[in-house]
């Protein structure tokens, strides 16, 4: 989930046409109202359908998890585990929060939908593919082929975020099996999968109460296994982490070996043997000593667990050096991942601070030439002929100066919008003085700061700023300044509309 979960409660259509919709909030799910629930009890249904809202115009696979009128309390406890996982990055996607009436009784059950985070592991390993259609293509490609070798290695990607998020807040999960990791494909390369684990039962680890199992896979790999080595029974009781990182040894050799790990009675020693070695080889941060004491276990680690494997998946990292823009880097960093594969990639540039990030960087150059064109109309000397040729901090600069137009914009009551080439209804093409002063003002405020924050300082007895010293005789009130100087400023905010014509965009009222 990126960034805090927003409750939002709807207002139902009341009808049973398959349709639950929040007008104020304009989202929409639908359902087929004739198809037999994903999952049916007395305490809780699952519909399957699809959500539609802003962020996923085009909709999205989704499910309703109807809880029934008696059991509001094991409703109240889902969505705390939902609303805090999901902060996290844990988990499906929470999308809102409502009440239907899916029986068409007049009683509406507390719903939450969620997004539908695919195929169980345990079925997509079994051959399970992504369509129930004649010829549609498994969602795992065979055990050792290279496609394989890829797609193991995203699985395993987003398992060990999502547990690594999840320590990270003391939350355990006590059962991290394949039947309890989700699995679906958004693209036709190896690496397009995301996986999802499910089922962290956030009241159980809150409490710390007991391991729910005591089913084969806990009993083989914490008793059997060192009872093997040690050549004798060894008693061992798991803690949490222990269990959790137990049980993903188990997942990673399923994964790759295409191999169980069951009761040691179920199958032959050697079978067991198999599964030591590739914990020995393979694994880190759970192991077996050779004197067959009691298992070790570390959490996750960003730089020895995932760091190389999304080097090898060409994921994108998320820092300051991929992400320049500041909202760009806040809607990055919402989705709680150290690096982003092309989903959401591809999510995250698909919203409007990402397209004002891109208007940003043709701000920045059109301002440069401005800039040129003004020293060259007062005779001077321009010192870089190219955008690109300017020093870090001076690029900088424009940068800033660039990104403050929007706000100098929206001061004026105006937005941006990017221009087809042709006049349109509402479009600004001058200011009046008044509008004029307002942009000067705001631009040498923005100035002051920017220069601030760079280490600059005032020199009252200057004629000029010294960029060597980073002094400046202007860093002082608007009002404080010479007729000269605000005139300077004037004449930049006279060039704003040409400025922005020749990034390429358009001045408009709003609603024109």
């Amino acid at each position: 989930m990126e960034g805090t979960i927003k409750y939002r409660r709807s207002r139902p259509s009341g009808n049973q046409d398959g349709i639950i919709q929040d007008f104020e909030s304009a989202w929409r799910f639908g359902y087929d109202p004739t198809q037999i629930p994903a999952a049916s009890s007395r305490r809780k249904q699952i519909f399957c359908g699809t959500f539609v809202d802003a962020l996923h115009p085009e909709g999205i696979a989704a499910r309703a998890v109807a809880f029934g009128p008696t059991f509001s309390a094991s409703f109240g406890v889902e969505c705390a585990n939902l609303g805090l996982l999901s902060t996290l990055g844990v988990g499906p996607k929470l999308l809102a929060i409502t009440q239907h009436d899916f029986c068409g009784t007049g009683t509406r059950w507390p719903t939450i939908l969620e997004e539908d985070a695919g195929e169980s592991l345990a079925n997509v390993l079994r051959g399970a593919r992504m369509g129930s259609l004649p010829g549609s293509l498994p969602i795992l490609h065979p055990t050792g082929t290279p496609e394989r070798t890829v797609e193991n290695k995203k699985v395993l990607y987003d398992v060990y975020v999502q547990v690594m998020n999840a320590h990270g807040a003391g939350i355990y999960h006590r059962d991290l099996r394949c039947e309890n990791v989700c699995v679906r494909r958004f693209g036709p390369e190896p690496a397009d999968i995301r996986a999802t684990v499910i089922d962290f039962e956030l009241g159980g680890a809150l409490c710390q109460r007991e391991a729910k199992a005591r089913a084969p896979l806990y009993h083989t790999l914490f008793c059997e296994a060192p009872s093997l080595l040690a050549r004798q029974h060894v008693a061992f009781a798991p803690n949490p982490l222990e269990l959790d990182m137990g049980y993903l040894a188990a997942l990673s050799y399923h994964l790759d070996c295409g191999a169980t790990v069951l009761n040691g009675a179920a199958h032959s020693v050697q079978a067991l043997e198999a599964f030591l070695r590739y914990v020995t080889e393979h694994v880190t941060y759970f192991g077996y000593p050779a004197d067959g004491t009691p298992p070790f276990a570390r959490r996750l680690e960003l730089s020895l667990d995932v760091d190389g494997i999304a080097r090898d998946l060409h994921l994108t990292k998320v820092d300051e050096l991929t992400f320049a823009s500041t909202q760009l880097l806040v809607r990055a960093r919402g989705f709680c991942r150290p690096y982003l594969d092309k989903e959401a990639l591809v999510d995250c540039m698909n919203t409007p601070e990402a397209k004002l990030d891109a208007l940003i960087d043709r701000l920045a150059v059109a301002a440069f030439e401005t800039y040129k064109m003004l020293r060259r109309a007062q005779g001077k000397t321009v010192p870089f002929e190219r955008f690109e040729d300017q020093p870090d901090d001076l690029r900088r600069s424009d940068h800033a100066q660039a990104e403050h137009i929007p706000q100098k914009v929206r001061a004026l009551g105006y937005e941006l919008v990017v221009s087809d080439g042709r006049m349109r209804a509402g479009e600004v093409n001058a200011f009046n003085d008044r509008q004029i002063e307002l942009l000067a003002r705001l631009e040498h405020d923005r100035w002051i700061e920017e220069r601030l924050q760079a280490g600059w300082t005032l020199d009252a007895t200057a004629k000029a700023s010294d960029p060597v010293a980073r002094t400046s005789p202007y860093l002082v009130p608007y009002e404080e300044l010479d007729e000269d100087v605000k005139e300077y400023d004037r004449d930049a905010a006279r060039q704003l509309i040409p400025l922005i014509k020749r990034a390429g965009l358009a001045l408009v009222r709003p609603g024109d």
